[in-house]
């Protein structure tokens, strides 16, 4: 008995260090190789609820996308609201897997463009 209850410990301990590792991951840095490009109409830019994120979405999805410390990188909603909802944009996104995110429902934006113009871009 305690020799089961050592073995389904160190398993649940492991599993429990695996699923921490895979949450805390960083998201990679965006090149042309890890990332992915959705177009559709905005519809929101909001404030997120932590360190000064910009939440994006557009119509028909259920995906967020949010630009990683938007407001800190001298973007705002205000700006990014007129020049996007209701226009057709380009979100490209890291393709980066994460244990808190597996309907992979939550994108971190690497680049934002309306037609030819770049509003935001981090790729590499």
């Amino acid at each position: 008995m305690k020799t089961i209850f050592k073995s389904l410990s160190l398993f649940l301990g492991g599993a429990l260090c695996l699923f921490i590792l895979f949450a805390l991951r960083p998201v990679p840095q965006a090149t042309a190789d890890n990332t992915s490009t959705d177009q559709g109409i905005m519809t929101n830019v909001k404030e997120g609820s932590g360190e000064k994120d910009i939440v994006l979405k557009l119509a028909d999805s259920d995906v967020y996308y949010y630009i990683n410390r938007g407001l800190e990188r001298g973007l705002t909603i205000e700006d990014l609201s007129q020049k996007t909802v209701g226009k057709k944009v380009a979100i490209s996104y890291v393709q980066h897997f994460s244990s808190l995110n597996l309907k992979n429902q939550s994108r971190h934006v690497a680049k934002l463009s309306v037609g030819q113009e770049v509003l935001f871009s981090e790729m590499k």
